[in-house]
């Protein structure tokens, strides 16, 4: 693999992820997150440690506005194997900006999230 290999992978699975927590596909969420304890993600007002709290949270989770619209898309190979993606984006509420960040690595069985932050901020 090389960095533009794993940027376009990366990218592609990104933007289809994005397109999955629009039409709430919690198989396609869950799927892109790496299955192992030490999984982690940081929402807005949650935090989960581990694949299972990860599932647990999403299928109790409030869906994300379909109309939810990015804004910006930055994706950057931090070493083989390892890319970052952060997004801001905007909803209805456009009173605060979005971000989203993720950090992929690539396993046996692919590309996966390990590390995932969403948080707002006031415009």
């Amino acid at each position: 693999m090389t960095a533009a290999s794993d940027i376009d992978e990366v990218t592609a699975l990104s933007v289809a992820y994005e397109a999955a927590l629009r039409r709430h596909d919690i198989e396609a969420m869950n799927g892109a997150f790496w299955n192992d304890p030490h999984v982690l993600r940081f929402g807005v007002g949650d935090m989960q440690y581990g694949y299972d709290e990860v599932l647990a949270w999403r299928a109790a989770a409030t869906p994300v506005d379909p109309a939810r619209t990015m804004l910006t898309r930055h994706v950057v190979a931090l070493a083989d194997g390892v890319v970052a993606v952060d997004i801001t984006f905007s909803d209805t509420d456009s009173s605060h900006l979005g971000r989203q960040s993720q950090t992929w690595v690539h396993r046996a069985d692919g590309w996966k999230i390990a590390r995932a932050h969403v948080s707002l901020i006031p415009r």
